[in-house]
């Protein structure tokens, strides 16, 4: 962010961006200066911010609200279940005719495992996986020597 901007140029660079803010709370020009760094340095009108923590705790919703339409074998590998392919076709019949509404049966099917399978999720595809609705990408953003991670939406 260069410091020569008025606020009218702010203003004009800004207008037309959507900003959603998930961090803990930040001083006025650290928001300001997030914002420019993403209108400056990025393609898209839309993002998610996050500091590390709220981008955790929110690709882990994600995941769990998505538990439904993981693959069948991926959900079998962290199951509860003992691994069949009678089990794994099973589960696809039940994603193929409820799709969201196979949700429960998944979460049920995972047990007490469905904390791990949230974190394999993440670990396996990535935080932008489930927070980037545009395109899965995570971007990294210094600013004042603290982190934040940028998600586009569209």
């Amino acid at each position: 962010m260069t410091n020569s901007n008025s606020s009218a140029d702010i203003a004009d660079i800004l207008s037309g961006y959507t900003f959603e803010m998930c961090v803990s709370e930040l001083p006025e020009n650290t928001i300001l200066a997030i914002q420019l760094e993403i209108a400056e340095n990025l393609t898209g009108q839309e993002w998610l911010v996050c500091d590390a923590t709220h981008a955790d705790n929110l690709a882990r919703e994600r995941a769990l609200e998505l538990a439904w339409a993981f693959r069948a074998e991926f959900i079998v590998e962290r199951s509860t279940c003992s691994r069949s392919d009678a089990i794994v076709d099973a589960i696809r019949i039940v994603q193929d005719r409820l799709c969201e509404g196979a949700q429960d049966f998944i979460i049920a099917i995972l047990g007490d495992n469905v904390g791990a399978f949230v974190q394999d999720a993440i670990d396996t595809d990535g935080r932008g996986h489930f927070l980037s609705q545009y395109d899965g990408e995570e971007r990294e953003i210094l600013v004042d020597g603290q982190r934040f991670y940028a998600y586009r939406q569209a």
